[in-house]
């Protein structure tokens, strides 16, 4: 289950799992795919996804495929 609110969410905190934000794959590749959108690159979602995704991350991979 998602955290209501954001409340105790951090930068480090894992978009999935049950100790993280409680994202499920489905609402973890509808973000990718907003992000490849709005920031005009592709993430692979398959690669995303094998290796723990944070809060802190996303962004860092957002930067690294537009290069």
């Amino acid at each position: 289950m998602a955290r209501v609110g954001g409340a105790g969410v951090t930068d480090d905190d894992e978009l999935t799992g049950a100790e993280g934000v409680g994202f499920d794959s489905v609402r973890v590749v509808e973000l990718l795919l907003a992000c490849e959108e709005r920031f005009g690159v592709e993430l692979p979602a398959e690669e995303l996804l094998s290796t723990p995704l944070t809060i802190r991350r996303l962004p860092e991979r957002v930067a690294r495929a537009g290069r």
